[in-house]
């Protein structure tokens, strides 16, 4: 059974644009099911299709360079809730999975400095009986180099952190603006994946743009939605 498009999924048009879901609606005459998406490039338009169209296969014999099968096929799924959620639910499971790669750095940086202790009186003794440390100073670099590469590659900004705990799209969107001046591509992945929002790889001000643009977006439905 081919799948149902829900709101927020992202879906991939066969000539290699994407779009996201942004609601389910019925045609009040017909009772027809229609899809209601937007442009994730542009100026993101908002489109209508019927649900059939939608989800109808390729006709090959018309597009015989296409690779996709269908028209649109998905590329995130969606949570299980249909409807827009507050922005301080949305990507929870990521957001713990980030905070105990932080906690698990933490902890291994607290292990390196308790085997520094333990070699550093060992070097000292090497140097006073004037012995060639070779052992001692390898293991003690590598160590060093070990813990240097652990804290560079798990090391996440506090703005982040404070980004994926944001009760709103407008804190976000605050937040992002208030680091734009140094943001970075893991900065702007690691808030893409929280926020369920696809940004191309590319130049990082346009992809810092894209991300904002979604962002704006998810803010304006954010406010219709609690009026």
């Amino acid at each position: 059974m081919q799948h149902i498009p829900q709101p927020h999924e992202i879906y991939r048009h066969f000539k290699g644009n994407t779009y996201q879901i942004i609601t389910i609606a019925e045609h009040s005459e017909t009772g027809e099911m229609l899809v209601i998406y937007q442009a994730m490039y542009g100026n993101y338009k908002t489109y209508a299709r019927s649900m059939d169209m939608f989800l109808e296969k390729l006709d090959k014999e018309k597009y015989p360079q296409a690779t996709q099968e269908y028209r649109f096929e998905v590329v995130s799924i969606a949570a299980k809730k249909p409807e827009i959620e507050p922005a301080g639910e949305v990507k929870k499971a990521e957001i713990e999975s980030l905070r105990e790669v932080v906690k698990k750095a933490e902890i291994e940086r607290s292990k390196e400095v308790v085997k520094k202790a333990e070699i550093e009186p060992a070097k000292k003794l090497v140097e006073e009986l004037a012995i060639e440390p070779e052992g001692v100073l390898t293991n003690a670099t590598a160590i060093q180099s070990t813990d240097e590469e652990e804290e560079q590659a798990l090391n996440i900004d506090p703005q982040v952190l404070k980004f994926l705990d944001a009760d709103s799209y407008e804190e976000r969107l605050n937040i992002l603006t208030g680091i734009h001046h140094r943001i970075t591509d893991d900065m702007i992945n690691v808030m893409a994946i929280a926020t369920d929002i696809e940004v191309k790889p590319g130049d990082i001000e346009e992809r810092y743009v894209e991300l904002r643009n979604c962002l704006l977006k998810l803010e304006k439905f954010e406010c219709n939605r609690l009026r």
